[in-house]
Protein backbone atom coordinates (compact mmCIF):
# COMPACT_ATOMS: atom_id res chain seq x y z
CA UNK A 1 0.00 0.00 0.00
CA UNK A 2 1.51 3.37 -1.00
CA UNK A 3 1.67 6.36 1.35
CA UNK A 4 -1.23 8.16 -0.36
CA UNK A 5 -3.53 5.18 0.10
CA UNK A 6 -2.37 4.69 3.69
CA UNK A 7 -2.96 8.35 4.51
CA UNK A 8 -6.47 8.18 3.05
CA UNK A 9 -7.27 5.01 4.98
CA UNK A 10 -6.04 6.34 8.33
CA UNK A 11 -7.69 9.71 7.71
CA UNK A 12 -11.06 8.01 7.26
CA UNK A 13 -10.44 5.89 10.38
CA UNK A 14 -9.71 9.02 12.41
CA UNK A 15 -12.83 10.77 11.16
CA UNK A 16 -14.92 7.69 11.99
CA UNK A 17 -13.45 7.37 15.52
CA UNK A 18 -13.74 11.05 16.44
CA UNK A 19 -17.23 11.30 14.95
CA UNK A 20 -18.51 8.39 17.06
CA UNK A 21 -16.98 9.89 20.20
CA UNK A 22 -18.49 13.33 19.51
CA UNK A 23 -21.91 11.81 18.83
CA UNK A 24 -21.78 10.05 22.19
CA UNK A 25 -20.20 12.70 24.44
CA UNK A 26 -19.94 16.06 22.68
CA UNK A 27 -21.75 17.81 19.82
CA UNK A 28 -21.72 18.51 16.10
CA UNK A 29 -19.43 21.52 16.45
CA UNK A 30 -16.70 19.42 18.06
CA UNK A 31 -17.23 16.81 15.36
CA UNK A 32 -16.58 19.42 12.65
CA UNK A 33 -13.52 20.79 14.48
CA UNK A 34 -12.07 17.28 14.75
CA UNK A 35 -12.57 16.71 11.04
CA UNK A 36 -10.95 20.06 10.30
CA UNK A 37 -7.84 19.10 12.30
CA UNK A 38 -7.68 15.65 10.66
CA UNK A 39 -7.89 17.06 7.13
CA UNK A 40 -5.16 19.59 7.91
CA UNK A 41 -2.94 16.87 9.38
CA UNK A 42 -3.46 14.73 6.26
CA UNK A 43 -2.16 17.57 4.06
CA UNK A 44 1.12 17.93 5.97
CA UNK A 45 4.31 16.95 4.16
CA UNK A 46 5.08 14.59 7.03
CA UNK A 47 1.71 13.21 8.15
CA UNK A 48 1.84 12.73 11.95
CA UNK A 49 -0.76 9.94 12.25
CA UNK A 50 1.08 7.55 9.88
CA UNK A 51 2.95 6.18 12.90
CA UNK A 52 1.40 5.08 16.18
CA UNK A 53 -2.00 3.71 17.12
CA UNK A 54 -4.81 5.48 15.32
CA UNK A 55 -6.95 5.38 18.51
CA UNK A 56 -4.31 7.40 20.36
CA UNK A 57 -4.32 10.04 17.63
CA UNK A 58 -8.11 10.20 17.70
CA UNK A 59 -8.10 10.75 21.45
CA UNK A 60 -5.28 13.30 21.14
CA UNK A 61 -7.22 15.37 18.59
CA UNK A 62 -10.21 15.58 20.94
CA UNK A 63 -7.91 16.24 23.89
CA UNK A 64 -6.07 19.07 22.09
CA UNK A 65 -9.31 20.77 21.04
CA UNK A 66 -10.73 20.23 24.52
CA UNK A 67 -7.77 21.94 26.16
CA UNK A 68 -8.14 25.20 24.22
CA UNK A 69 -11.95 25.17 24.51
CA UNK A 70 -12.17 24.53 28.28
CA UNK A 71 -13.85 21.16 27.68
CA UNK A 72 -12.63 19.89 31.07
CA UNK A 73 -14.16 22.82 32.97
CA UNK A 74 -17.34 21.62 34.69
CA UNK A 75 -18.87 25.10 34.53
CA UNK A 76 -19.23 24.93 30.73
CA UNK A 77 -21.13 22.68 28.35
CA UNK A 78 -20.31 20.34 26.79
CA UNK A 79 -18.17 18.95 29.60
CA UNK A 80 -16.24 15.70 29.94
CA UNK A 81 -13.26 14.51 31.97
CA UNK A 82 -9.88 13.45 30.63
CA UNK A 83 -10.58 9.96 31.92
CA UNK A 84 -13.54 9.60 29.55
CA UNK A 85 -11.22 10.18 26.55
CA UNK A 86 -8.49 7.83 27.75
CA UNK A 87 -10.95 5.09 28.76
CA UNK A 88 -12.87 5.33 25.48
CA UNK A 89 -9.71 4.94 23.39
CA UNK A 90 -8.11 2.41 25.77
CA UNK A 91 -4.92 4.32 26.46
CA UNK A 92 -3.35 6.41 29.25
CA UNK A 93 -3.96 10.10 29.82
CA UNK A 94 -0.22 10.82 29.65
CA UNK A 95 0.11 9.19 26.22
CA UNK A 96 -2.84 11.13 24.82
CA UNK A 97 -1.57 14.33 26.44
CA UNK A 98 1.82 13.96 24.75
CA UNK A 99 0.25 13.46 21.34
CA UNK A 100 -2.14 16.37 21.97
CA UNK A 101 0.84 18.66 22.58
CA UNK A 102 2.29 17.64 19.22
CA UNK A 103 -1.00 18.59 17.55
CA UNK A 104 -1.20 21.93 19.40
CA UNK A 105 2.37 22.74 18.38
CA UNK A 106 1.81 21.80 14.73
CA UNK A 107 -1.14 24.18 14.38
CA UNK A 108 -0.08 26.71 17.01
CA UNK A 109 -3.36 26.10 18.86
CA UNK A 110 -4.07 28.53 21.70
CA UNK A 111 -6.95 29.77 23.82
CA UNK A 112 -9.56 31.74 21.85
CA UNK A 113 -8.04 30.50 18.61
CA UNK A 114 -10.07 31.77 15.66
CA UNK A 115 -9.51 28.57 13.67
CA UNK A 116 -10.09 25.95 16.36
CA UNK A 117 -12.36 27.52 18.98
CA UNK A 118 -16.03 26.71 19.42
CA UNK A 119 -18.58 29.47 18.87
CA UNK A 120 -19.17 29.66 22.63
CA UNK A 121 -15.48 30.27 23.39
CA UNK A 122 -15.16 32.83 20.58
CA UNK A 123 -18.11 34.75 22.03
CA UNK A 124 -16.51 34.75 25.49
CA UNK A 125 -13.08 35.87 24.24
CA UNK A 126 -11.98 38.67 26.63
CA UNK A 127 -9.57 40.00 23.98
CA UNK A 128 -12.02 40.30 21.11
CA UNK A 129 -12.17 44.12 21.47
CA UNK A 130 -8.43 44.43 22.15
CA UNK A 131 -5.75 44.91 19.49
CA UNK A 132 -2.01 45.08 19.92
CA UNK A 133 -0.49 48.23 18.44
CA UNK A 134 3.30 48.04 18.47
CA UNK A 135 2.99 45.38 21.16
CA UNK A 136 0.71 47.45 23.41
CA UNK A 137 -2.87 46.20 24.10
CA UNK A 138 -5.45 48.90 23.27
CA UNK A 139 -9.25 48.86 23.04
CA UNK A 140 -10.39 49.27 19.45
CA UNK A 141 -12.58 52.23 20.35
CA UNK A 142 -9.51 54.16 21.57
CA UNK A 143 -7.72 53.89 18.22
CA UNK A 144 -7.68 56.65 15.58
CA UNK A 145 -10.60 56.35 13.18
CA UNK A 146 -8.49 55.41 10.13
CA UNK A 147 -6.98 52.46 12.03
CA UNK A 148 -10.43 51.34 13.18
CA UNK A 149 -11.42 51.33 9.50
CA UNK A 150 -8.52 48.98 8.69
CA UNK A 151 -9.57 46.61 11.46
CA UNK A 152 -13.20 46.69 10.36
CA UNK A 153 -12.13 45.87 6.82
CA UNK A 154 -10.14 42.89 8.07
CA UNK A 155 -13.07 41.68 10.17
CA UNK A 156 -15.69 42.01 7.43
CA UNK A 157 -13.81 40.66 4.41
CA UNK A 158 -14.59 37.07 3.56
CA UNK A 159 -11.04 36.53 2.30
CA UNK A 160 -8.31 35.30 4.64
CA UNK A 161 -5.66 37.92 3.90
CA UNK A 162 -2.82 36.00 5.52
CA UNK A 163 -3.55 32.85 3.52
CA UNK A 164 -3.82 34.99 0.41
CA UNK A 165 -0.46 36.58 1.19
CA UNK A 166 1.24 33.20 1.61
CA UNK A 167 -0.18 32.01 -1.73
CA UNK A 168 1.06 35.24 -3.33
CA UNK A 169 4.61 34.61 -2.12
CA UNK A 170 4.62 30.97 -3.19
CA UNK A 171 3.14 31.50 -6.65
CA UNK A 172 5.04 34.75 -7.08
CA UNK A 173 8.42 33.09 -6.76
CA UNK A 174 7.62 30.68 -9.61
CA UNK A 175 6.09 33.43 -11.76
CA UNK A 176 9.06 35.78 -11.43
CA UNK A 177 11.51 32.99 -12.24
CA UNK A 178 9.48 32.39 -15.41
CA UNK A 179 9.58 36.08 -16.34
CA UNK A 180 13.33 36.27 -15.71
CA UNK A 181 13.89 33.24 -17.95
CA UNK A 182 11.68 34.48 -20.78
CA UNK A 183 12.01 38.28 -20.77
CA UNK A 184 15.47 39.11 -19.41
CA UNK A 185 18.58 38.44 -21.50
CA UNK A 186 22.26 38.70 -20.64
CA UNK A 187 22.55 42.18 -22.13
CA UNK A 188 19.72 43.59 -19.98
CA UNK A 189 21.06 41.96 -16.81
CA UNK A 190 24.58 43.30 -17.50
CA UNK A 191 23.28 46.83 -18.18
CA UNK A 192 21.33 46.77 -14.91
CA UNK A 193 24.36 45.42 -13.05
CA UNK A 194 26.45 48.32 -14.39
CA UNK A 195 23.85 50.86 -13.25
CA UNK A 196 23.81 49.36 -9.73
CA UNK A 197 27.59 48.97 -9.50
CA UNK A 198 27.65 45.16 -9.64
CA UNK A 199 29.67 44.88 -12.88
CA UNK A 200 33.34 45.03 -13.74
CA UNK A 201 33.58 44.99 -17.49
CA UNK A 202 31.38 42.11 -18.61
CA UNK A 203 31.59 40.30 -15.29
CA UNK A 204 28.88 40.60 -12.61
CA UNK A 205 30.19 40.46 -9.04
CA UNK A 206 27.93 40.07 -6.01
CA UNK A 207 29.00 40.66 -2.42
CA UNK A 208 26.00 38.82 -0.95
CA UNK A 209 22.97 36.72 -1.93
CA UNK A 210 20.75 39.76 -1.54
CA UNK A 211 22.57 41.57 -4.37
CA UNK A 212 21.16 39.09 -6.91
CA UNK A 213 17.62 39.65 -5.62
CA UNK A 214 18.09 43.42 -5.78
CA UNK A 215 19.39 43.19 -9.35
CA UNK A 216 16.46 41.02 -10.46
CA UNK A 217 13.88 43.33 -8.87
CA UNK A 218 15.43 46.34 -10.60
CA UNK A 219 15.77 44.56 -13.98
CA UNK A 220 12.20 43.23 -13.88
CA UNK A 221 10.41 46.41 -12.88
CA UNK A 222 12.44 49.57 -13.54
CA UNK A 223 14.73 48.89 -16.49
CA UNK A 224 12.93 49.41 -19.81
CA UNK A 225 13.56 48.58 -23.44
CA UNK A 226 11.46 50.62 -25.89
CA UNK A 227 9.62 51.98 -22.87
CA UNK A 228 8.55 48.51 -21.71
CA UNK A 229 9.66 46.60 -18.61
CA UNK A 230 10.11 42.82 -18.45
CA UNK A 231 6.76 42.65 -16.62
CA UNK A 232 5.10 44.55 -19.48
CA UNK A 233 6.66 42.23 -22.07
CA UNK A 234 5.58 39.09 -20.24
CA UNK A 235 2.01 40.36 -19.95
CA UNK A 236 1.95 40.95 -23.71
CA UNK A 237 3.51 37.63 -24.74
CA UNK A 238 2.08 35.03 -22.36
CA UNK A 239 -1.26 34.09 -20.88
CA UNK A 240 -1.68 33.88 -17.10
CA UNK A 241 -2.28 30.53 -15.42
CA UNK A 242 -4.55 31.59 -12.54
CA UNK A 243 -6.26 34.50 -10.83
CA UNK A 244 -3.37 35.13 -8.43
CA UNK A 245 -0.88 35.43 -11.31
CA UNK A 246 -3.18 37.89 -13.05
CA UNK A 247 -3.47 39.95 -9.87
CA UNK A 248 0.28 39.88 -9.35
CA UNK A 249 1.04 41.07 -12.88
CA UNK A 250 -1.54 43.86 -12.54
CA UNK A 251 -0.02 44.80 -9.19
CA UNK A 252 3.58 44.78 -10.43
CA UNK A 253 2.66 46.93 -13.44
CA UNK A 254 1.00 49.42 -11.04
CA UNK A 255 3.79 49.18 -8.43
CA UNK A 256 6.18 51.96 -7.54
CA UNK A 257 9.14 52.56 -5.24
CA UNK A 258 9.37 55.21 -2.57
CA UNK A 259 10.66 55.99 0.90
CA UNK A 260 8.03 55.20 3.54
CA UNK A 261 7.75 55.89 7.24
CA UNK A 262 6.12 53.24 9.44
CA UNK A 263 3.48 55.09 11.47
CA UNK A 264 1.66 52.21 13.16
CA UNK A 265 2.09 48.44 13.40
CA UNK A 266 -0.82 46.08 14.05
CA UNK A 267 1.32 43.07 14.89
CA UNK A 268 -1.49 40.58 15.42
CA UNK A 269 -3.07 41.48 12.07
CA UNK A 270 0.37 41.66 10.32
CA UNK A 271 -0.53 45.15 9.05
CA UNK A 272 1.66 48.27 8.88
CA UNK A 273 0.27 51.77 8.35
CA UNK A 274 2.71 53.82 6.27
CA UNK A 275 3.29 57.37 5.08
CA UNK A 276 4.83 57.89 1.65
CA UNK A 277 7.44 60.57 2.31
CA UNK A 278 8.35 61.33 -1.30
CA UNK A 279 4.74 61.65 -2.49
CA UNK A 280 3.23 63.10 0.70
CA UNK A 281 0.60 60.35 1.13
CA UNK A 282 -0.63 58.86 4.40
CA UNK A 283 -2.67 55.91 5.71
CA UNK A 284 -1.17 53.36 3.31
CA UNK A 285 -1.92 49.80 4.47
CA UNK A 286 0.82 47.22 3.97
CA UNK A 287 0.39 43.50 4.68
CA UNK A 288 3.73 41.93 5.56
CA UNK A 289 4.16 39.02 7.98
CA UNK A 290 7.92 39.35 8.61
CA UNK A 291 8.19 43.13 8.57
CA UNK A 292 5.26 43.58 10.96
CA UNK A 293 7.11 41.49 13.56
CA UNK A 294 10.68 42.70 13.03
CA UNK A 295 10.54 46.49 12.80
CA UNK A 296 9.21 49.36 14.92
CA UNK A 297 7.09 52.51 14.40
CA UNK A 298 9.08 55.47 13.12
CA UNK A 299 11.43 53.35 11.02
CA UNK A 300 12.08 54.30 7.41
CA UNK A 301 11.94 51.77 4.58
CA UNK A 302 12.50 52.02 0.84
CA UNK A 303 10.28 49.39 -0.81
CA UNK A 304 8.44 48.62 -4.00
CA UNK A 305 4.77 48.90 -3.06
CA UNK A 306 2.58 46.44 -4.97
CA UNK A 307 -1.22 46.87 -4.92
CA UNK A 308 -2.67 43.39 -4.46
CA UNK A 309 -6.37 42.74 -3.84
CA UNK A 310 -7.51 44.31 -0.55
CA UNK A 311 -4.17 45.63 0.66
CA UNK A 312 -0.66 46.43 -0.53
CA UNK A 313 2.33 44.10 -0.35
CA UNK A 314 6.02 44.54 -1.22
CA UNK A 315 7.90 43.04 -4.15
CA UNK A 316 10.34 41.56 -1.63
CA UNK A 317 13.20 44.06 -1.46
CA UNK A 318 13.48 46.36 1.55
CA UNK A 319 16.16 48.99 2.26
CA UNK A 320 15.74 50.01 5.93
CA UNK A 321 17.02 53.26 7.48
CA UNK A 322 17.03 54.79 10.95
CA UNK A 323 14.23 57.33 11.49
CA UNK A 324 16.58 60.18 12.45
CA UNK A 325 18.06 60.08 8.92
CA UNK A 326 14.88 61.31 7.22
CA UNK A 327 16.01 64.85 6.40
CA UNK A 328 19.51 63.72 5.43
CA UNK A 329 18.07 61.01 3.17
CA UNK A 330 15.85 63.47 1.31
CA UNK A 331 18.73 65.94 0.87
CA UNK A 332 21.12 63.31 -0.46
CA UNK A 333 18.42 61.73 -2.64
CA UNK A 334 17.67 65.05 -4.33
CA UNK A 335 21.38 65.41 -5.09
CA UNK A 336 21.86 61.85 -6.35
CA UNK A 337 18.96 61.82 -8.83
CA UNK A 338 20.52 64.78 -10.65
CA UNK A 339 23.73 62.78 -11.11
CA UNK A 340 22.15 59.65 -12.61
CA UNK A 341 21.98 59.61 -16.40
CA UNK A 342 18.51 58.34 -17.13
CA UNK A 343 15.17 59.81 -18.15
CA UNK A 344 13.24 57.14 -16.21
CA UNK A 345 12.25 58.26 -12.70
CA UNK A 346 12.02 54.70 -11.37
CA UNK A 347 15.61 53.97 -12.37
CA UNK A 348 16.94 57.15 -10.76
CA UNK A 349 14.98 56.57 -7.57
CA UNK A 350 16.00 52.90 -7.18
CA UNK A 351 19.70 53.56 -7.84
CA UNK A 352 19.75 56.57 -5.52
CA UNK A 353 18.27 54.73 -2.56
CA UNK A 354 20.37 51.64 -3.20
CA UNK A 355 23.47 53.83 -2.98
CA UNK A 356 22.12 55.47 0.17
CA UNK A 357 21.36 52.06 1.68
CA UNK A 358 24.93 50.92 1.06
CA UNK A 359 26.21 54.12 2.60
CA UNK A 360 24.00 54.72 5.63
CA UNK A 361 21.29 52.02 5.69
CA UNK A 362 20.65 49.27 8.21
CA UNK A 363 21.34 45.63 7.44
CA UNK A 364 19.24 44.72 4.41
CA UNK A 365 16.00 42.86 4.97
CA UNK A 366 14.66 41.02 1.94
CA UNK A 367 12.69 37.98 0.86
CA UNK A 368 13.18 35.84 -2.15
CA UNK A 369 9.71 36.21 -3.66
Amino acid sequence: MNDKSLIEEKKEDLIRLTTKFCEKYLDEEYEKLCKKVILKMARKRSVPFLSGRIEIWAGAIIYALGQINFLFDGKLKPYITRDIISDYFCTSKSTISQKAKIIRDIFNMRYWDEKFSTSLIKAQNPFKDIVFVSGIPIKKSFLPFHIQEVLNQLNTTKINLIDDYIKYRKIGKVLLERIIGSCLNREIILNCAKLLGFAKGKEIIFNSDSDNIILNDFALNDYKVNNKSAIDLYRERFSVENEIEEGMLDGLISSYTSLFKIDTILRTEKILILSDILNNKTDIKLLDINLSQSTSPGSLIFIRLVPFKHLNVTSGIIFPFQNYLENDLITQYNRLIREIRSNIDGIKRFISFFKLYRKIGNKLTYRDV
